[in-house]
């Protein structure tokens, strides 16, 4: 019975350091690793002590934003009082890269099929009548043509 309780430890703090069941059963030292795992799910409630204690693991170690905004300004503070303006400046880095201020600018272009439809009208206007819907006076050239011989 002992050895079974202390095997189960074993197990239980594998499983806790990341092992699937069978390779800690395995590391545990069950001498049928398979059998011992399957054991262990369907006779304990050990599988749901490990997920425990994994989520408590995880919310010890957890840090929140407003946590981390916390502390990156009571060091900023730090480092002012002790007039280390590198370790300041390091500081409103890290903050500034919390709010995003250092991701790209991101931009929303909506295009509409009615904006080409009226693209190629203009396009396909006489160039007299588009002037003359501009209220700009139509474009003259008064120039003489000639044609010139080359030498060839």
């Amino acid at each position: 019975m002992q050895d079974t309780k202390i095997l189960r430890e074993k197990y239980k703090a594998h499983r806790v350091a990341g092992l699937v069941p069978m390779a800690a059963a395995r590391a545990a030292g069950y001498k049928d690793p398979h059998a011992a795992a399957k054991r262990i799910r369907q006779e304990t409630d050990l599988e749901h002590q490990v997920a425990e204690t994994v989520k408590e693991m995880t919310q010890e170690a957890y840090y929140t934003r407003d946590k981390v905004m916390e502390i990156t300004g009571e060091a900023i503070n730090l480092a002012q009082l002790s007039g280390d303006a590198g370790s300041m400046i390091r500081g409103v880095q890290e903050i500034n890269k919390m709010q995003g201020y250092y991701a790209p600018e991101q931009k929303q272009v909506l295009l509409d099929h009615r904006h080409e439809i009226r693209r190629s009208q203009i396009q396909e206007l006489p160039e007299a009548e588009l002037l003359k819907r501009l209220g700009k006076p139509e474009a003259f050239i008064d120039a003489a043509f000639e044609v010139l011989k080359t030498d060839e």
